[in-house]
């Protein structure tokens, strides 16, 4: 996980989601590997995290983060 990918999970994971959404798990997984000393995830998980991201982009405060989702879905 790149430091963007955790600044990335950090803020989905202060995100609001509807109840039982799969998005809600995955992104407190995400929120919690973030928070560990070297975490590690696949290309299928990083391509989910940024789509979500971008998803969500009204409720993330950081505006870096919402650029590189819209970056990374502009290469797509």
């Amino acid at each position: 996980m790149t430091p963007m990918d955790k600044r990335a999970a950090c803020a989905l994971g202060c995100c609001n989601f509807l109840p039982g959404a799969p998005a809600k798990g995955f992104a407190r997984e995400m929120a919690d590997k973030a928070r560990h000393c070297e975490p590690t995830i696949t290309e299928r998980q990083r391509a989910w995290l940024w789509k979500l991201v971008y998803t969500y982009r009204k409720q993330i405060l950081d505006s870096e983060i919402v650029a590189e989702a819209a970056r990374i879905r502009e290469r797509k």
